[in-house]
Formats: structure tokens, C-alpha cells, sequence
């Protein structure tokens, strides 16, 4: 990500690094989610982080 920064002239590199930054703001978001999930529903967690992991992959 800084490295993509460094390259302001670069119009694209600017932009995949905001879509980079979005990223990791959503992960952060999803992270903690899990983590409350995980402890409420022990079970069903590993069922979650597969759907979720499957749908992330196609998305991306």
C-alpha cells in the first residue's frame, strides 16, 4: 500500500490503494463481527468463515 502511494503521478496506483485502504477497513469490520459470532455460535463459526472466505474469493 505505501509503496502504491509513493507513485501519486500514477492516476491507478492512486486509486488501488484507496480500494486497498477500503479493504482493510471492511476486514477490521468483518474481523471483529466474526469474533463476537465465534463466541455466541462455537458451531456454527467454521460454517461462516467458509461461506464468507468462498464469497470474498468470487467477489474478488
Amino acid at each position: 500500500l505505501s509503496t502504491l502511494l509513493k507513485h501519486t503521478e500514477n492516476t491507478f496506483s492512486i486509486a488501488l490503494a484507496q480500494v486497498l485502504e477500503y479493504c482493510n477497513q471492511i476486514s477490521a469490520l468483518i474481523k471483529s463481527t466474526l469474533l463476537l459470532f465465534k463466541t455466541a455460535h462455537p458451531i456454527q463459526d467454521s460454517a461462516l468463515r467458509q461461506t464468507l472466505s468462498n464469497n470474498i474469493t468470487k467477489a474478488i
